[in-house]
């Protein structure tokens, strides 16, 4: 049985991938961290914010209630948050240039202030440290969806799974891009 982690920032593509990525990975599971919180109302609705520890005995329940011949995928942004270093095989972190993340924002009607938390998230590579802290460089990869279509990321993800020597990091520089396109006052100031 593998259990595999799929996370990355709002808008690059982890529920795409990880739909098409479940239907390669033979007698495999989704579980949705998201559906967790939704499912258990694990979601304070003053502050919007999800309750983490009551997530994760949600998420553990369902870990542990799982068949052991299923293969899982654990998908959610909060992933680094919630799951524990022993509890994945493999973690890929999906990544998305800030520049095609605003259109995908706009189309879903975020607020200015929710894409500019998303976006300075990405550029920062906020979900990538807290992965890489948690999980160690052994267990994750970086995996940029912004060119490629979600097939693609998947093929990428199987590989980074089976070879672990040619597991890649540190390869995702939003900053410097933003910086050589002169665009840092555009993502980083507060509006």
């Amino acid at each position: 049985m593998a259990r595999i982690g799929i996370t990355g920032n709002p808008g690059v593509g982890k529920h795409t991938v990880t739909d098409l990525l479940s239907k390669k990975i033979k007698n495999s599971k989704i579980i949705d961290i998201n559906k967790i919180i939704i499912t258990n109302q694990a979601l304070n609705l003053e502050t919007f914010e999800a309750d983490l520890k009551k997530t994760r005995s949600f998420l553990l329940k369902e870990l542990i209630d799982d068949n052991d011949n299923e293969n899982e995928i654990i998908v959610g942004h909060l992933l680094p948050y919630i799951i524990k270093r022993n509890e994945l095989d493999f973690i890929a972190i999906l990544r998305r240039s800030p520049y095609s993340l605003i259109e995908i924002y706009k189309k879903r009607k975020y607020s200015n202030k929710k894409i500019h938390e998303n976006i300075i998230c990405e550029i920062l590579g906020i979900c990538f440290y807290d992965t890489l802290k948690v999980f160690g460089k052994k267990k994750i990869s970086e995996i940029d969806t912004t060119y490629d279509d979600p097939e693609e990321s998947v093929k990428k993800i199987i590989y980074n799974y089976d070879y672990k020597s040619k597991r890649q990091i540190g390869l995702v520089d939003w900053l410097d891009l933003v910086y050589k396109n002169g665009d840092v006052e555009k993502f980083l100031e507060v509006n």
